[in-house]
């Protein structure tokens, strides 16, 4: 089988062995986006952890925190 069930297994499964890995997995718990912890991951690569932390308490309030972070990442001014 490979499709979105074996995704969300493979997300829930997720075992970080770096600290990148650990902060990835993380801000997916503090976003409620588990799922999408590989997405974080490549955040973690591509912007610097106070970046993401300053977007991170921007974004806890909204209503849908993962979708405005992703947002706010995906935007052409970020």
């Amino acid at each position: 089988m490979s499709g979105i069930l074996d995704q969300m297994r493979q997300s829930s499964q997720f075992s970080p062995t770096t600290v990148e890995e650990f902060l990835a997995l993380q801000l997916s718990k503090r976003l409620g986006d588990e799922a999408a912890v590989v997405r974080y991951l490549h955040y973690i690569g591509q912007h610097t952890m106070e970046h993401l932390l300053g977007l991170l308490q921007r974004v806890s309030k909204e209503p849908d925190p993962a979708r405005a972070f992703h947002s706010s990442l995906t935007s052409p001014d970020s």
